[in-house]
């Protein structure tokens, strides 16, 4: 069995994927893959973009066994899925926008300029946070069924990453539990978080070095709230029919959006080429 991992970085595209600072996707390392094609500091209308030349990929790729009626309804659902992407669009000023009881309510201050775009990668979800218009933050959500503990999900993880950079820990019924672990880049930081009190998730928080820290120690310094089930979103978790006949795709690809083989050897992800 191939083992694969997370997929980091934007798979989908209608032409060649944006370059919004220009940087070599293998010069950033495997933590900040997530970014894919873009940089941190990147706009709303950069990520947009993104988005769509990721989606423009995907249909140029399906569309080869398909005949003309069946590449005219994919074009058309792969547009209704930009349009989904562009209509997420939340801006946290002054008004409630529905994600204030959501897995991901914690994740943002109102009041601060901020904003927030969702899109949907490999059946999970990605949250793309925007500072005074400047990409500091993405968060992905991960449904936590096929994984028992957040240690066992941390070690797949941590192929991937390396060895942690700090953990935190937190009492539970006399016992003390794994709650954060951390890994540090030369740009980003990831942190995954374990959500499965109330949302039945591990959350993977991917954060800008500096800039982002700074915006990220703000929101940890804000007593948390606690969150009814009666609130939780519902469709957090809803998987894409992938077919019966497609292999289940790993955590990492998951988590990544790209799908990608680890060469034992090397200890490094190679891209797979189909």
């Amino acid at each position: 069995m191939i083992f694969t991992m997370f997929s980091l970085g934007s798979s989908l595209s209608f032409a060649e994927p944006a370059t919004s600072a220009g940087e070599d996707k293998a010069q950033k390392g495997p933590i900040s893959l997530i970014l894919g094609d873009l940089s941190w500091g990147a706009t709303e209308t950069e990520v947009l973009n993104d988005a769509k030349m990721r989606l423009e990929k995907d249909w140029a790729s399906q569309r080869k066994n398909l005949d003309t009626l069946g590449m005219d309804q994919l074009r058309r659902k792969k547009r209704e899925e930009f349009k989904t992407i562009k209509n997420s669009l939340a801006r946290f000023d002054l008004q409630k926008t529905g994600f204030e009881s959501s897995v991901v309510g914690h994740e943002y201050q109102m009041g601060k300029n901020e904003s927030l775009l969702v899109q949907k990668v490999m059946g999970q979800s990605r949250y793309y946070f925007f500072r005074d218009r400047s990409l500091w933050k993405i968060v992905v959500v991960m449904d936590a069924s096929r994984s028992k503990s957040l240690t066992g999900f941390v070690r797949e993880v941590g192929r991937e990453f390396g060895r942690s950079a700090s953990r935190t820990f937190r009492n539970e019924a006399g016992q003390k539990k794994l709650d954060t672990v951390t890994w540090k880049g030369p740009d980003t930081i990831a942190t995954a978080i374990d959500q499965r009190g109330v949302f039945n998730a591990f959350l993977v928080r991917f954060v800008q070095v500096g800039r982002g820290e700074a915006i990220q120690l703000e929101l940890d310094k804000r007593p948390k709230k606690k969150v009814a089930e009666d609130d939780m979103l519902t469709d957090l978790f809803e998987a894409e029919d992938r077919g019966a006949t497609q292999a289940e795709p790993s955590l990492v690809d998951e988590l990544t959006g790209e799908s990608h083989e680890l060469d034992l050897n090397r200890g490094v992800i190679q891209e797979r080429r189909d």
